[in-house]
């Protein structure tokens, strides 16, 4: 994971859950999860003023793209669409 996204241990460990537990959900797109997971939060991360939430609004977003499979290929993630 990109260090420099985190302001501590605890949020770069809240993330990583967030981005396992989506693998959990959504066996096999793996790949696409955490890249996905991390161009999304890179987006909000830098005009966040309340941290805490990023991992819930990212994985909603998240999920939202996994429910339409037209947004995801094998070899490509379309995180734009979200």
């Amino acid at each position: 994971m990109q260090d420099d996204l985190f302001q501590g241990e605890a949020e770069k460990e809240r993330h990583e859950k967030a981005i396992d537990d989506l693998c959990l959900i959504y066996p096999g797109k793996s790949i696409e999860i955490r890249q996905c997971y991390l161009q999304k939060l890179e987006s909000l991360v830098t005009g966040a003023r309340i941290r805490i939430y990023l991992s819930i609004l990212v994985t909603r977003e998240v999920k939202a793209l996994l429910r339409n499979p037209c947004n995801l290929t094998s070899n490509e993630t379309r995180c734009d669409n979200i």
